[in-house]
C-alpha cells in the first residue's frame, strides 16, 4: 500500500522535540557559547595529539601555530550530562 503523505507519530514527535531542544538552547546564549569552547578545546587537543598544526587570527593575519605550541585553555565544565552518561544512567 503506497504511504498516503502522513507521517508517522514518532516521526512528529521526534521533530517537536528537536524543535524544543533548538529553541531552548538559542534561548539561552550560554549554553551556545559552552558547547562552541567545548568543541574548540576538543579540537585543540585533538590537533596537538595528532601533532598537526592549527590556523589562528592574530593581529588582521592568519597564522600557523606549530602542535606544540598550541595551548590548551582548561575545558570548560558542563552543567548538563553528556548524552552517553544520561543513557549510562538510565540502564
Amino acid at each position: 500500500m503506497p504511504n498516503s503523505g502522513r507521517k508517522s507519530a514518532a516521526v512528529v514527535s521526534t521533530r517537536d522535540t528537536v524543535a524544543s531542544r533548538i529553541d531552548r538552547a538559542v534561548a539561552n546564549p550560554q549554553l551556545i557559547t559552552r558547547a562552541l569552547a567545548k568543541g574548540v578545546c576538543e579540537a585543540l587537543e585533538r590537533h596537538k595529539r595528532l601533532g598537526q598544526p592549527v590556523v589562528v587570527f592574530r593581529n588582521g593575519k592568519t597564522v600557523w601555530v606549530d602542535p606544540d605550541e598550541i595551548p590548551l585553555p582548561a575545558r570548560p565544565k558542563s552543567k548538563t550530562p553528556t548524552r552517553r552518561l544520561a543513557r549510562q544512567r538510565q540502564r
